[in-house]
């Protein structure tokens, strides 16, 4: 939980980005909310929320004296790591389209919300169980890799981005207001926000859980020490002269190392 209430909000007008990475249990679970900036999403009630439905997810937006309208993702409840996207889009006056993204592909059915007028709601944005949905029993879950963007990233953008853990250095970083992977939890409970907002969240219902999946999902930065620990392309010419018996000079200006397997006698 934020108390900034003023983060998730998404205002009468303007363009948003709203991304999550989640692994959530092999089952269909009815209305759980996984990521909210709304007290409730019973219909009338001011704000959006990511919420299952039997597997699926989706993102409710709702407002008083308006019924919820929702815009529907693909399967996500089997246990594998899944990033959820949602885009909201101001075109004009008339026109702001909501779409969702699941792991960089985007849905067929849209919605406009333009007509719903100021969707801030006081509620604090909330990561996880909002205790005052419709569902929490949806057992433990995760959720990480928080992010939020004062613009509609473009479709082409999210499905190239959507795997990473980094924040890419271009034109867009400048539009993340905050950001949240929940790698590290302090002793205070709190995870930094890093985006370099200070939006720090508190935690109030602690559950950690140390997880090390590999996932075609999810795409870390290699690091340089892991880089430096394994062959890579730079490194064929080198071998190939060395299986040859040909010592290169210096003077190549080869970037590659040779890699010389260890000899283990396994009698």
């Amino acid at each position: 939980m934020i108390n900034n209430n003023s983060i998730g909000n998404l205002g009468a007008t303007g363009s948003y980005t709203i991304q999550c990475k989640v692994k959530l249990p092999a089952a269909n679970s009815n209305y759980p909310a996984i990521l909210s900036k709304r007290a409730t999403f019973t219909g009338g009630v001011v704000g959006w929320v990511f919420f299952l439905e039997d597997g699926d997810w989706q993102i409710n937006i709702g407002q008083t004296g308006f019924g919820n309208t929702q815009v529907r993702g693909t399967k996500v409840s089997d246990a594998q790591w899944h990033t959820l996207t949602a885009q909201i889009t101001q075109v004009n006056a008339t026109t702001r389209t909501v779409y969702v993204f699941t792991d960089g592909q985007k849905s067929t059915g849209t919605s406009n919300i333009a007509d719903r007028g100021n969707l801030d709601s006081p509620s604090p944005l909330t990561f996880g169980n909002n205790n005052n949905d419709n569902n929490t029993g949806l057992g433990n879950y995760i959720i990480t890799d928080v992010r939020i963007y004062n613009t509609a990233l473009p479709d082409a953008y999210i499905q190239s981005n959507y795997c990473r853990t980094d924040v890419p250095d271009d034109q867009y970083k400048a539009n993340l207001i905050g950001f949240w992977p929940s790698n590290n939890i302090g002793a205070d409970r709190i995870i930094a926000d890093e985006s370099g907002n200070g939006n720090n969240l508190l935690v109030q219902t602690l559950d950690p859980a140390i997880f090390n999946d590999v996932s075609t999902k999810v795409c870390p930065q290699i690091v340089p020490a892991v880089y430096r620990s394994v062959p890579n392309s730079v490194d064929v010419a080198m071998q190939v002269y060395q299986w040859l018996g040909i010592t290169t000079p210096t003077s190549w200006g080869l970037d590659g190392k040779t890699w010389v397997p260890q000899y283990i006698n396994v009698r």
